[in-house]
């Protein structure tokens, strides 16, 4: 027996001492004595656990075995290598295959944080929707995210695709979403997609009408926040099975407004279940004059918010780091055809993979190899050192390869180490809301 790998001792001043182990997500509340203890020891040997496990209650050993915190001397290689396999058959199975497909690279928005600033405008045509539909017939179950520039611009392609696809098997499984701006989220629109497995629908407001119409500007000089939220009163009431994923992107220049505006827009759609506001910090492609917030800043700025009755969380859940950037069959197509691994890459010809028209041509492996292998957090020697490998994502693919290109030694954490004990203390918060939430229900 050893004393695992993925082990964290933790002292909070709110909650008490603990040891957190992230294999199992679990945290073990532990004596003053004990953490004292556990911290000065150097040395997890087999003796030294020995000795520890001695000053244990029998209840309290079995919760460690429980929690993976003591385990046999293989199970955190074990692990790992599951983790691994399990990766690796996500990213090149094809039970499912998700596609982003921008109609258009147009938009009706100028937004200044916006990282497809500079884009040549183009709009997807005939034989770009006839190659979409040959390729989502080789599979199952797909699913499409209509994307932009704003998509909605070319709504005859989002219809022309679906009036293609209704007359085969595969129009059952297929599901569908929306990342829209929302000025044209019309009433004919929704009642488009009402017989249609549309699952989401994103919007993105940012901030209280002022401040929203600051930073969401129309081309045209126009106020867009009562659009945008007259036409989500409309959507909803057609669309009751689509849920509604309000955006808030939130940089030093607008922090303030994510609680005034959270409050105000959960009043405004309290009798509606599919509808969720939440913040979303902004990353900078370097076109933002606003500064976004580091590590540290976004902490506290969570707690804040917690403060103030918000609920949210910036600790990535238990996942296989596994996104479309890094999925075999998984693709984002261009209006032209072209087709990347990410949708922070439209338009740069660098990172350019391959055309729709020919999906078997892969043309460009650097991106998909970068993406998938090199960078990502089991090819990094201190992502397998970190307790945290198990519970991290290892942040976006698309980030860790635009920081490691410049800088090969610099930290790609999606948060700092220095910051986990806070990070932690937040994921017991949340655990501690949950348990009282399912006590009230129990009540009841």
């Amino acid at each position: 027996m050893k004393w695992s790998a993925f082990n964290h001792i933790l002292c909070s001043g709110k909650y008490g001492y603990f040891i957190y182990n992230s294999s199992s997500n679990s945290f073990v509340k532990i004596s003053e004595e004990l953490y004292h203890k556990f911290c000065s020891i150097t040395d997890f040997s087999n003796e030294n656990i020995s000795t520890i496990l001695s000053c244990c209650t029998e209840d309290l050993k079995n919760i460690l075995y429980k929690c993976n915190i003591i385990v046999e001397d293989d199970f955190d290689n074990q692990f790992l290598l599951k983790k691994k396999y399990i990766r690796n058959m996500l990213s090149y199975s094809n039970s499912m295959v998700s596609l982003t497909v921008a109609t258009t690279t147009a938009c009706n928005f100028k937004c200044p944080y916006c990282f497809e600033d500079g884009i040549v405008p183009q709009t997807m045509q005939s034989d770009v929707e006839q190659a979409i539909v040959d390729y989502v017939l080789q599979f199952p179950n797909i699913h499409i995210a209509w994307y932009g520039g704003e998509p909605l611009l070319n709504f005859s392609s989002i219809v022309n695709i679906n009036k293609k696809l209704e007359t085969t098997d595969t129009y059952n499984s297929l599901t569908q979403e929306i990342i829209t701006n929302g000025y044209l989220l019309t009433e004919d629109i929704c009642n488009f997609f009402a017989n249609k497995n549309l699952k989401q629908i994103q919007v993105t407001i940012d901030g209280r009408e002022a401040a929203h119409n600051r930073s969401r500007i129309h081309k045209e000089g126009l106020p867009t926040y009562q659009t945008i939220l007259s036409n989500i009163d409309t959507a909803l009431k057609i669309l009751p099975n689509t849920m509604f994923a309000i955006r808030v992107n939130v940089n030093m220049a607008n922090r303030e407004e994510y609680p005034l505006l959270y409050k105000e827009l959960s009043e405004r759609w309290k009798f509606y279940k599919n509808i969720k506001p939440y913040l979303s910090f902004v990353e900078n492609y370097g076109l933002c004059d606003n500064r976004c917030l580091d590590s540290t800043e976004k902490i506290n700025y969570v707690k804040e918010l917690r403060e103030l009755g918000i609920y949210e969380t910036i600790y990535p859940k238990a996942n296989h780091g596994i996104c479309l950037a890094n999925r075999y069959s998984d693709y984002v197509i261009a209006p032209d055809g072209s087709l990347y691994k990410c949708w922070a890459d439209i338009g740069r010809t660098d990172k350019m993979v391959g055309n729709i028209k020919t999906p078997k041509n892969i043309t460009n492996f650097q991106p998909i190899t970068d993406y998938a292998f090199t960078y990502d957090k089991f090819h990094n020697d201190k992502c397998l050192s970190c307790f945290m490998l198990p519970m991290c994502d290892g942040g976006c693919p698309h980030n860790r390869y635009e920081q490691m290109k410049i800088n090969p030694l610099r930290p790609v954490c999606p948060y700092k180490l220095e910051n986990i004990d806070s990070v932690l203390e937040l994921v017991y918060e949340n655990y501690l809301k949950v348990k009282s939430i399912l006590k009230d229900r129990n009540t009841i």
